[in-house]
């Protein structure tokens, strides 16, 4: 028997009838009232003692969204562009963030953004940043709880990089005991509220977070935000994908802004061109499901005749939308020879990879 199984049946063994009595919810159990940390109009993201999740692909611009929460939350009366959002002030006490994705070059420059939108000079000596780029998943663990001992009675928790306290993301029993067992009952010890970050597919429309971690999050989560970014217009997108409170709020758009070293939310007109543009790139990106995954290559023939199908395509459509495909990075095209031409989903990640002021 595996040390896990092992350990798991003498745990299911010690249960006794008072452990199980203690779980019963009756008229008499206190309960807390709800209270919201960061919402989008009335769409609560993020509240004390749950967990929320920022998904996205690489260079996203989710850093980029998680500097402005953060500016928010340090801060009674924001002047900045909040992007939509709002949030509680948290009268001094501690916000950390947890760093294990990025180099301490990229982490630093989330003090940048912050002293730049709260116009101060020094950052805020309640807010802390640790970068553990550097652990591999244990000793990541084990820092992270060190850490909520030394933090005691914190307002605010990020932790960029979950999956680097996994050994895979697809292992169901890590994906299982690292959200519901080890997270999910910190967050309710310390009675604090944790915003997780996590990647989506890389090779896909959707937004569905990787690997079985990303499904325990989908099913343990408060609320689930999406980030995304087009390339070719620079336009970042905010999307709710998950809100257990409240409805789901209208898509945010936003782009960096040169003269104010920024990101700003897109209104009227600007919203209105920049939204058609993102309608149009997630139907090419729905269209290229049709090959089934980043190992499969299709003859065009093949690709004329899916798409016909699929999206009720004739073939010089066919062939117009397949050239936006290849060009904006959805699609790799392979030219054996002249009569002899294959597609295949890029795995290359052409439009997330642009560096301008976003992770």
């Amino acid at each position: 028997m595996a040390n896990n199984d092992l350990k798991q049946e003498q745990s299911q063994k010690s249960i006794t009838i008072e452990d199980i009595l203690k779980c019963r919810i009756t008229d008499e159990t206190p309960i807390k009232d709800l209270e919201p940390i960061i919402s989008f109009e009335d769409s609560i993201f993020c509240a004390t003692n749950e967990m929320s999740f920022i998904s996205g692909k690489p260079k996203a611009g989710k850093t980029s969204v998680a500097s402005v929460m953060l500016s928010i939350c340090l801060t009674p009366n924001p002047t900045f562009d909040t992007l939509g959002m709002k949030g509680k002030y948290c009268e001094g006490k501690p916000i950390i963030y947890i760093d294990s994705e990025q180099s301490k070059r990229s982490s630093k420059k989330i003090l940048e953004r912050i002293r730049r939108n709260l116009g101060i000079n020094k950052s805020p000596e309640n807010f802390f940043l640790y970068n553990f780029r550097h652990l591999g998943y244990e000793a990541l663990k084990r820092s992270f709880e060190i850490l909520l001992e030394h933090h005691k009675g914190a307002f605010l928790w990020f932790l960029d990089g979950i999956s680097d306290m996994v050994k895979s993301v697809n292992n169901e029993e890590e994906a299982s005991f690292l959200i519901s067992r080890f997270l999910n009952s910190k967050v309710e010890e310390e009675e604090t509220a944790m915003i997780l970050f996590l990647h989506e597919n890389s090779t896909s429309s959707s937004d569905k977070m990787r690997g079985h971690l990303g499904s325990e999050a989908q099913r343990k989560c408060f609320a689930t935000v999406s980030i995304s970014k087009d390339k070719k217009t620079q336009t970042h997108s905010i999307k709710s994908v998950e809100s257990r409170e409240g409805r789901n709020f209208e898509e945010v758009l936003f782009r960096f802004d040169e003269s104010t070293k920024s990101m700003v939310q897109l209104k009227g007109y600007e919203y209105d061109e920049a939204k058609k543009h993102l309608d149009d790139t997630d139907d090419l990106w729905d269209a290229a499901s049709v090959i089934k995954d980043a190992h499969e290559k299709v003859r065009s023939k093949e690709m004329y005749e899916r798409l016909s199908k699929y999206k009720g395509w004739g073939t010089t459509k066919a062939k117009e939308k397949i050239k936006e495909m290849v060009q904006i990075g959805i699609l790799q095209k392979e030219e054996k020879s002249k009569n002899e031409v294959f597609y295949s989903l890029s795995t290359s990640d052409l439009l997330h990879l642009d560096t301008t002021e976003t992770s």
